[in-house]
């Protein structure tokens, strides 16, 4: 029987509608019901997503239910309606010795089975009557009878049965007679296929029966197959000593076949770091180590190399650097020139370029000296941001070589870290608000600009913090940050007391403070300044979480592109590929804009350091994340694909120079959301250590989650306010800690989806967080994807298990763009199968089921 919830008051239980606490009621009737011919009095109800309805079931009937008042008149009629009514004196007898929570079930139960409706909502099954439609009351005067969409009054019956062909079995009921217009729904009525050692289930035949109306008479086949194994090649036995061993006839060895792989420099750049010509294996993949690095010449940029590096390597192969033309302004290809009439890089060359700067600062000074409405030029603020706020398809990141001779991006941060209210003079700097200011993480050595240090030396769960900062993250819709500063510098009037960042659109300020001053700061500054409500966070470290790394000899390594399969990807993509009018942002460490998996497809990118679109490759964390999500299927035949190849993507960096704190965090998830973002991965969390977890019991952790990071919990639930606001998904990685994911307070929210990994087994990884902090699970070892420059690689990590949920929710808004977040969840937990072993994780994510619930 179908009942639509549209048609009834729904009864609750504890605040949750009674249908979704089936367990519970199955449970309660096994321990109170001790009398068994009362136990199957009461239908169960099954919530149909697609239908938005319930359906009642009992156990397998061998024959058809008969509504209870087609048999008024009958001497039939007579006794089951008193043996009806015995039986719910006897549940109401039951409420009166029961506990209070227990009595709140019963009283679910009970409320709205009146003797006026008994008959409309009773089936006599096997000589029994069993009640459906409880827990609902008919809206707008209706009976229950006219508010149900179908019934056992429609007749016809069909018969289910499974069978097997091949090396496998089924577990769960093989066959079974059901209504029509009845819909299979998987777990519940499709038996899962378990295949023998060395097979696998290739599908069902004719089809699969999974979310298929039943209209007829059907026979579904299970079809499993043997999976190939290479022969073992059996080495000759030993010669036994003194044998005699014919002359002139040689001991063949079949030897492995081997290929030169050599890089050239294209005539426009050099290369360096690695060996230039090398012999592979047949089959071997070129990897990201094996590649030079290549510095173009002057006018030169590099474009790629001659081939794609993710073939496999079956004949000889040279790769050659490729370039494009850039073109030069008019000052500079005069500048180049003129050097070359004075003989390129040596010394006249050099005597030129210093005299025309000395010109040009002489030029410059004269100018500013001129401002007489300005300050000295060498009082105003140097660095720290652009203006420019829109995001494009964008840029790379330029790099610079610090003392010592390393190489880092420049992010904006070659200048000192300074106040931004005011100039280096004291006086107030005007309009400091107007565009984000982000001061840098990395200083102009390569180096943190702070000391990294535990937040609380005594406490092992303490995050890592830079030793010198604090953020205000303000609790109104509207604070006045330039009225904070000033209270700040009132209370505060040393110059050792800074401004250092700011951001209108986050209702964030950063402030510099002595290092032994942070935790006695930011425990009176409330009191200090209290004519505005704020809270004090520490500038928490913190990291991708893709911590571990799988070998190239690993099993999972045998099967590139696994988690494809292990997801469901290829079938949900009968429904979907995705839609270019849905955006996934990547809040990560950069992205390698010239990959192929990005083709034409990058927008609003954003680097918060800068404030505008330049953004660099990172250690290569962001392109594998993003590869993952919506990276296209070019290479889906070695086992590389985003999950949503046709969504666009937003790359947003917060990381500067491999370091990221949590104000960088929030800030780069905020631009996403006011820019629309539909779908946000965040495979970004504290920077514990991988061994936390296997140090310290887990009730330690539990009261961890409970009592420690309020403040940061605080944030982190305004922040999913906004997103909310906004409709854009967050999906976060769980962490690499073995730790219970609510240690980490981002993690603690219903608001969000949080994946754990599992590995190629579908067991939760040992590394993982766990627990009621993670929502699903997905694949999270020995995944591959994107990396740059242009190349492919291995990662493990809950950072590679989120971005293809991540993807699974970018196709669901491509299906129905106003998709909430619970929405989501309920479908992706719905639909998804046990994880094994291990510690406790959410399911596993089965994209095409949770597509089908969405659509």
């Amino acid at each position: 029987m179908t009942t639509p919830l549209s048609g009834f008051v729904i009864e609750s239980v504890n605040g949750t509608p009674f249908y979704n606490r089936r367990v519970d009621f199955e449970s309660l009737l096994a321990k109170l019901v001790t009398n068994a011919r009362y136990r199957g009095l009461f239908a169960m109800p099954y919530f149909d997503a697609q239908l938005h309805g319930l359906e009642w079931f009992v156990p397998v009937m061998s024959e058809e239910p008969v509504r209870l008042n087609m048999l008024q008149g009958t001497e039939q009629y007579s006794a089951v309606r008193a043996e009806l009514e015995e039986a719910i004196r006897y549940f109401e007898r039951l409420k009166s010795g029961c506990s209070p929570a227990e009595s709140v079930y019963l009283n679910c139960l009970l409320k709205y089975v009146t003797p006026e409706v008994l008959d409309d909502i009773t089936f006599l099954i096997e000589g029994k009557p069993v009640i459906g439609v409880w827990g609902l009351k008919p809206a707008g005067g209706r009976t229950p009878r006219d508010a149900v969409v179908s019934d056992v009054e429609d007749r016809r019956l069909h018969r289910i049965s499974f069978e097997v062909e091949g090396p496998g079995t089924l577990k769960g009921l093989s066959s079974y007679i059901r209504k029509h217009g009845f819909r299979l729904m998987p777990d519940r009525d499709v038996p899962t296929p378990v295949p023998d050692e060395r097979a696998k289930f290739v599908g069902w035949e004719p089809c699969d029966p999974s979310g298929m109306v039943i209209e007829k008479d059907w026979n579904f086949v299970a079809r499993f197959a043997q999976i190939e194994i290479p022969a073992i090649p059996v080495m000759p036995d030993a010669p036994v000593e003194g044998e005699e061993i014919t002359p002139g006839i040689p001991l063949e060895e079949e030897q492995p076949t081997y290929y030169w792989v050599e890089f050239e420099d294209g005539q426009h750049g050099t290369l360096s770091d690695v060996p230039l010509k090398f012999q592979v294996p047949a089959g071997a993949i070129i990897q990201p180590t094996q590649v030079p690095l290549v510095t173009p010449h002057e006018g030169y940029t590099f474009a790629g190399w001659s081939q794609p590096l993710a073939e496999p390597i079956f004949a000889d192969t040279t790769f050659v650097a490729q370039y494009d033309v850039v073109t030069l302004p008019w000052w500079k290809r005069w500048w180049l020139w003129l050097c070359g009439l004075f003989g390129g890089s040596g010394c006249l060359a050099w005597l030129l370029r210093l005299l025309l700067l000395l010109l040009l600062l002489l030029l410059l000074m004269l100018v500013l000296s001129r401002c007489t409405s300005c300050n000295p030029w060498w009082g105003h603020r140097v660095g720290g941001g652009h203006v420019d706020l829109g995001g494009g398809p964008g840029q790379p990141v330029e790099q610079i070589t610090v003392p010592g001779g390393g190489v880092i991006d420049d992010n904006g941060n070659r200048s000192q870290v300074v106040d931004v209210t005011v100039d280096s003079l004291g006086n107030p700097v005007d309009n400091w608000t107007e565009a984000p200011v982000t001061p840098p993480i990395v200083g102009g050595n390569g180096e943190p600009v702070a000391p990294v240090v535990p937040a609380d030396p005594q406490n092992p769960y303490s995050a890592p913090v830079l030793e010198n900062r604090l953020n205000i993250f303000f609790e109104g819709d509207n604070p006045d940050l330039q009225k904070w500063v000033n209270d700040f510098h009132k209370a505060y009037p040393s110059k050792d007391f800074k401004v250092v960042g700011a951001d209108k659109n986050t209702n964030w300020i950063q402030i510099e403070v002595p290092e032994d001053q942070r935790a006695k700061v930011a425990k009176e500054l409330p009191s200090k300044i209290s004519s505005q409500k704020f809270i004090v966070v520490d500038e928490t470290v913190m990291r991708g979480n893709a911590a571990h790394y799988t070998l190239m000899t690993s099993k999972v390594v045998q099967y590139p592109g696994w988690h494809i399969g292990a997801a469901r990807i290829p079938q949900a993509w009968q429904i979907s590929q995705g839609s270019g009018k849905v955006t996934v942002a990547v809040i990560d460490d950069g992205i390698d804009l010239n990959h192929e998996l990005f083709d034409s497809r990058i927008t609003g990118a954003y680097n918060i350091f800068r404030c505008d679109d330049h953004l660099s490759a990172g250690v290569g964390h962001g392109t594998h994340v993003a590869g993952l999500a919506v990276g296209n299927a070019a290479r889906f035949n070695y086992g590389v694909t985003g999950v949503a190849p046709k969504c666009k993507l937003m790359p947003v960096q917060v990381f500067d120079n491999g370091y990221t704190t949590i104000s960088c965090l929030i800030r780069g998830i905020m631009y996403a959301v006011n820019n629309q973002a539909d779908v946000i991965n965040v495979s970004i969390g504290t920077a514990y250590p991988v061994e936390l977890g296997q140090m310290t019991p887990e009730e330690v952790q539990q009261k961890v989650s409970t009592d420690l990071f309020k403040n940061e919990e605080k944030v982190w639930n305004w922040v999913f306010q906004q997103a909310s606001k906004k409709n854009s998904i967050i999906v976060f990685a769980a962490g690499n800690s073995d730790l219970l994911a609510t240690v980490e307070p981002q993690l603690r929210s219903q608001s969000t989806i949080n994946v754990a990994a599992i590995n190629h087994d579908f067991s939760v990884t040992p590394w993982s967080n766990y627990g009621s902090g993670t929502t699903v699970s997905a694949p999270g070892e020995g995944i591959i994807s994107s990396v740059p420059p242009c190349a492919y690689d291995f990662q493990d990590g809950t950072s590679m298990a989120a971005p293809i949920v991540s993807g699974i929710v970018a196709l669901m808004k491509s299906v129905n763009k106003n998709v909430t977040v619970a929405q989501a969840k309920e479908a992706l937990m719905t639909s998804g199968r046990n994880a094994s072993g291990g510690q406790q994780a959410g399911p596993i994510v089965q994209a095409d089921k949770a597509l089908r619930m969405i659509k």
